[in-house]
């Protein structure tokens, strides 16, 4: 199924994950974050038949403390630039296909080719508590820093992969 932006027109109506803060998010936000605020962009895998999006990653700039042990670029910065997927879901009616895994495979794809592009020097993923055995099946490290959230977004796990373990797993 392509991956692409999310488009005003795509059907977000109706979309379940299960989680009903990533529901909340792709119905009511996910657009005008990207559209109004440039917040984030939201990548989705749409139904070409009924417009309707079955899954969905957001991206969006982010910078992480280099003291946390996972996080070990040269030169001792501060803090290192990365890429954050702030959330991603697959709809309840497409779960176990394996949309999931091809969504963490765009993301980090996207990710790859903007490190080329701009200063970059890992993923870091907002993984809900039950899904960080997921993202650790591509090789994210879950770290020791709370991730900020509010009142109606459950307590992410933060998890980091290093560009060059990207670079490496896409060839």
């Amino acid at each position: 199924m392509p991956i692409r932006s999310l488009e005003r027109s795509d059907a977000r109506e109706g979309f379940s994950c299960g989680e009903p803060s990533l529901d909340l998010f792709l119905e009511r936000y996910a657009w005008q974050n990207q559209a109004r605020y440039r917040l984030g962009v939201t990548y989705v895998a749409v139904d070409d038949a009924t417009r309707r999006v079955t899954g969905y990653f957001t991206l969006a700039a982010a910078s992480i403390a280099c003291d946390e042990p996972s996080v070990r670029p040269p030169g001792g910065y501060a803090e290192v630039p990365c890429i954050r997927i702030a959330r991603l879901a697959v709809d309840q009616r497409a779960q176990g296909m394996g949309l999931g895994s091809e969504l963490v495979h765009a993301a980090l794809a996207i990710a790859l080719a903007e490190s080329e592009r701009v200063g970059c020097a890992g993923v870091i993923v907002d993984a809900l508590p039950e899904a960080v055995g997921f993202y650790e099946r591509f090789e994210f490290s879950p770290m020791g820093v709370v991730a900020v959230t509010g009142a109606k977004r459950p307590r992410p796990t933060l998890t980091w992969l290093g560009i060059g373990t990207v670079r490496r797993a896409m060839g």
